[in-house]
């Protein structure tokens, strides 16, 4: 495995890590979609992770991080316009405002 792609997984589970101690206001259903998208990540099945990413991101229950990472899988999946747009649209809802 290359030094970036362990990079990024580590970050990836790092960020899963603080997630979960992380008190959330969200409903159960996205902390289970949450849960199941690091646990896709983890084995590489990234097109399901963006599924679930996307489900969240249309609910609007999803924050920073989970744009984050679905950007990340998008470019594991060589979607790079897709990813940078996610990246964009992360940033325009958090820290754009």
């Amino acid at each position: 495995m290359c030094r970036a792609r362990r990079f990024m997984l580590a970050t990836l589970y790092i960020s899963a890590c603080i997630m979960a101690v992380t008190p959330s206001r969200q409903s159960g259903e996205t902390v289970r979609r949450r849960k199941a998208a690091i646990e896709n990540i983890q084995e590489e099945k990234y097109e399901e992770a963006v599924k679930l990413y996307k489900t969240m991101m249309e609910e609007e229950e999803a924050n920073a991080d989970d744009y984050n990472n679905c950007a990340v899988c998008l470019q594991e999946l060589d979607n790079l316009d897709e990813s940078l747009e996610t990246y964009r649209e992360g940033i325009r809802r958090f820290y754009h405002k």
